[in-house]
């Protein structure tokens, strides 16, 4: 059987979520204090060693966590060779994160957005390569792989920080306009 977290403990996580995402928005992670997050949160110091070891542990829970849920969309939108398939993934790729983009902007604003790009970046490679592995066979192959990861993260990333003024649906049309190209 499932056991259930107390509310009071998902209702703590929260407040000191909120509060690190808040901090997070206007300084680097390396200027953030768990006294801050503390006083923010409403909560004492010590309430929040319960949850978390400081800042960095936050911030790499709520990076693993988005990282499993890109995962997750990627796994539903399996096989992504598929043309319904790769529209879906754009498609709730986006939604996902239209629907957290608190979180999303405040990593790509952070000095250590360039490494949860990195990282991001290494897991839809991996699942790219390894979805259909005969298919990637040469260096080319890898090449081509890498260069459609890195372009749709390199689009999402500045449509996070506003460098384009294209709509989520405009931008999943057009993505999926590039990739039935290359198919």
């Amino acid at each position: 059987m499932e056991k259930k977290t107390d509310r009071r403990i998902e209702k703590t996580r929260k407040l000191i979520i909120e509060s690190f995402l808040a901090l997070l928005a206007k300084k680097d992670i390396s200027k953030i204090t768990v006294a801050e997050i503390s006083r923010m949160a409403n909560i004492s110091r010590g309430t929040f060693y319960l949850h978390y070891k400081d800042t960095y542990d936050i911030y790499e829970q709520l990076e693993d966590e988005f990282c499993r849920q890109l995962v997750t969309i990627y796994e539903d939108a399996y096989p992504t060779m598929d043309a319904t398939n790769q529209e879906k993934l754009l498609q709730n790729l986006f939604l996902f994160l239209e629907n957290n983009m608190d979180i999303i902007s405040a990593f790509c604003r952070n000095d250590k957005g360039n490494i949860f790009f990195k990282k991001v970046e290494s897991i839809f490679n991996e699942k790219v390569l390894w979805e259909v592995p005969e298919l990637y066979t040469s260096g080319y192959d890898v090449i081509e792989s890498s260069f459609v990861v890195n372009g749709i993260l390199s689009v999402i990333r500045n449509w996070i920080v506003g460098k384009t003024d294209l709509s989520k649906d405009e931008l999943v049309q057009h993505l999926f306009t590039v990739l039935r190209k290359l198919a």
